[in-house]
């Protein structure tokens, strides 16, 4: 039997191509070091470290997570597996983490021909870190841009003006994903966010009549849906909500006062019997009332200075 000598014995192993998938704030702490590690905020219990980072060999598998899924521009690493399984051991992994059911459009689900069960399908490898000079390891970099809202513009680009030189700096070429239709045409590259300058935000007088006009509309979920949509939009532009209940007369500020409308207007099965809107020096109020409740409740929309 012919033995051989392990330090002949130097093929990786065939791993693949592998995806790591994170958010700009993320990146505030690769770029400086050329390192990637675990936040060290889960514990692997099979694995038993809390080092551990997880990449997918799947490119459209997208972790359920609300940072994740509310993220205005994600970031996609595209890693050489052969060539970093030379350095790291990689082990096949499952944590179940995607949820099989989601009412969130943002999150996407795994792309797998067995899509009843999609929670089985990350194809997830593990890697103990930290990865040191992990521009080695990095084949290229996506920049997946699900929105650009003007609020949050000027870090989008700070960060992202970083990551250009990051590319530039070990040669690495960028590709720019686009999610947002409304962006398409503005954006060839990833270098033109830098200088992209939104549409004029519209005043607060065409936001005041586009909301009453989609409040006036609600019948049901799917009218309540569309006016919450254009809502948000309204929100991601600097505002701030604020909602008084006609039913339980309390007050809500923040992500729950759409939850606590819905369930007040699901109450009275969408039935609204009045409504007017006000606009202020810098803010939208809606007043209304609900069949069977005499209180007036309010919707409020504040610029968030």
């Amino acid at each position: 039997m012919v033995k051989l000598n392990k330090k002949y014995v130097t093929e990786a192993k065939q791993v693949g191509t592998l995806y790591h998938l994170c958010t700009l704030d993320d990146l505030e702490y690769i770029i400086p070091n050329d390192m990637l590690k675990s936040s060290g905020l889960y514990y692997n219990k099979l694995l038993h470290t809390d080092k551990a980072i997880s990449f997918t060999r799947d490119k459209n598998f997208f972790v359920d997570v609300p940072k994740m899924a509310h993220s205005p521009v994600l970031i996609q690493f595209v890693v050489d597996g052969d060539k970093l399984s030379e350095n790291y051991k990689i082990t096949p992994y499952n944590d179940f983490y995607t949820r099989q059911n989601t009412q969130d459009d943002k999150v996407i689900l795994p792309q797998s021909p067995l899509p009843y069960n999609p929670k089985f399908l990350e194809k997830e490898e593990v890697v103990i870190g930290p990865i040191y000079n992990f521009s080695n390891y990095i084949k290229s970099i996506r920049v997946i841009v699900n929105e650009l809202p003007e609020k949050k513009l000027a870090d989008i680009q700070y960060v992202l003006e970083d990551l250009i030189y990051y590319k530039t700096q070990y040669n690495i070429s960028l590709e720019l994903v686009l999610n947002d239709s409304t962006l398409e045409g503005k954006l060839q590259d990833v270098d033109d966010i830098l200088g992209y300058v939104p549409e004029d935000i519209p005043s607060l007088d065409e936001y005041e009549e586009r909301l009453s006009f989609l409040f006036s509309t609600i019948t049901d979920n799917n009218s309540f849906t569309s006016f919450i949509k254009y809502l948000n939009t309204v929100i991601d532009n600097g505002y701030v909500l604020q909602y008084k209940s006609p039913i339980s007369k309390s007050m809500y500020v923040g992500d729950s006062c759409l939850s606590s409308l819905r369930y007040d207007l699901e109450k009275v099965d969408y039935k609204i019997d009045q409504h007017g809107t006000y606009v202020g020096s810098d803010s939208i109020t809606l007043a209304f009332k609900l069949k069977g409740y005499p209180s007036y409740g309010s919707l409020e929309l504040v610029q968030d200075i």
